[in-house]
């Protein structure tokens, strides 16, 4: 049984489209230098530590004025790691949307702590 679309519907539903232009997700500043780096570190012996994740970490530590910076190998892993600082653990509880992938949930999990559900009617 097919689904019937109105024609003026937004255009994830087979509508038109809500715009024209793609609208990019982001734009990348990418210079010779950085493949050049790109290229140096796959030919090095460290791919994913090292010298230069040290280096890149006391680098973005001062950009932002921190004291110390940690890199992350994923958005979950960071997100982990940032549950892990905030202290969660066995009988605690982190607020959270449903509305979202559940890397935030995975996070809280890990650490053995509870996900509670938040939503806010108003933006429904």
């Amino acid at each position: 049984m097919g689904t019937t679309v109105n024609k003026e519907s937004a255009g994830d539903l087979g509508g038109m489209p809500v715009r024209q232009k793609l609208l990019p997700y982001g734009r990348q500043a990418v210079d010779e230098g950085d493949i050049a780096a790109v290229a140096e570190a796959l030919r090095s012996d460290w791919l994913t530590t090292g010298p230069r994740v040290e280096n890149f970490e006391e680098a973005f530590a001062g950009a932002v004025g921190a004291k110390f910076a940690v890199s992350f190998s994923s958005g979950t892993a960071a997100l982990h790691g940032a549950a892990f600082a905030a202290g969660l653990g066995p009988g605690d509880e982190a607020v959270t949307t449903p509305m979202t992938s559940a890397r935030q949930r995975i996070a809280v999990l890990y650490q053995r702590a509870r996900p509670f559900f938040a939503m806010c009617p108003q933006t429904l």
